[in-house]
């Protein structure tokens, strides 16, 4: 499978969704969609980059491409909780770099790490914060 959405623990706290090599659009509007029925409620998400080869066709200004990112930054103005991007190549950050010129909500609560590991510590954190302010 190209693209894969599963929760990242037994806990249920923490979504992990990776984008590998030759995805596609709908697979991906269909595994957001899995997300979103599979959590019911927000949770945090881990995003794993670190085997994505790039956009469909290399670019985003494409034909194809083009309503299918702003149909993605429309869904992300919805997203209440924060993305951790793991393994972003230079491609994948100035694909992010041009979302967030198309839309300055896009970088809304979106934080990059070089490993899961450190993913799972800030997003851990970012809750303990959470749960000790309430």
């Amino acid at each position: 499978m190209t693209i894969f959405v599963r929760w990242d623990s037994d806990v249920h706290d923490i979504l992990y969704f990776a984008i590998e090599q030759n995805w596609t659009w709908p697979k991906l509007q269909e595994q957001i969609d899995a997300a979103i029925d599979l959590a019911r409620h927000p949770v945090p998400v881990i995003l794993d980059l670190r085997t994505w080869v790039g956009l469909p066709s290399s670019n985003l200004f494409l034909p194809d491409n083009l309503p299918q990112a702003k149909k993605l930054i429309a869904r992300n103005v919805q997203r209440q909780t924060p993305i951790v991007v793991v393994g972003a190549d230079a491609d994948a950050r100035m694909l992010y770099d041009c979302l967030r010129m198309m839309d300055s909500r896009v970088g809304r609560q979106v934080y990059f790490t070089e490993t899961l590991d450190e993913a799972r510590d800030f997003l851990h954190q970012q809750q303990q914060m959470k749960r000790t302010a309430s």
